[in-house]
């Protein structure tokens, strides 16, 4: 594998600037991971050590697959609101769409305006025909985004952690663009 400049493209909505990660997000992705209530399904919480670990990995997955999540940035003040996009492990043989926020920003609607914002983008400008978020199934804020954005759970499956987590798929491609125009 050859590596090169990630090229992350911009994206924005009535309220969000979808964009690279900068070092100056990171106390704010700090927040993200500080509070275990916040951090429960995303790992829990971390040291500002395994923050900036996070954030960088964040990043290197741009490098390896050419695509990944985006900052999100309130488009009115500039705040670093938290992180929206697809990923894909070796560990799970479909895309994922993922998402976890400030906790000042939790129940305002942005993650369901990013991720619809960022299925259009991994239809229309990546080709995907298919995501699905791996959601946890006590997580019922992310169950609403998932819903909110037209997905649907299919079932369950464990993840390569052992945690066992319901399997939301998306809309197709077709049924995401009309929904969302």
């Amino acid at each position: 594998m050859s590596f090169r400049p990630a090229v992350f493209p911009v994206l924005e909505t009535a309220r969000l600037v979808l964009r690279e990660f900068r070092e100056s997000d990171f106390n704010a992705f700090c927040s993200i991971y500080a509070d275990e209530a916040n951090a429960r399904f995303i790992g829990g919480r971390k040291s500002r050590f395994a923050c900036w670990e996070k954030m960088t990995a964040l990043i290197g997955h741009w490098q390896m697959r050419g695509f990944g999540r985006f900052a999100l940035e309130n488009k009115a003040t500039g705040a670093f609101l938290g992180h929206c996009g697809p990923s894909q492990t070796g560990f799970w043989p479909e895309p994922e769409i993922n998402y976890s926020l400030v906790p000042s920003a939790s129940g305002r609607g942005i993650a369901s305006e990013a991720v619809t914002r960022v299925l259009r983008h991994v239809y229309q400008d990546l080709g995907w025909t298919s995501a699905v978020s791996l959601i946890e199934p006590d997580n019922f804020a992310s169950r609403r985004v998932a819903e909110k954005a037209g997905a649907r759970c299919e079932g369950s499956a464990a993840r390569e952690d052992g945690v066992l987590v319901e399997i939301w798929r998306h809309t197709d491609p077709a049924q995401h663009m009309k929904a969302s125009a």
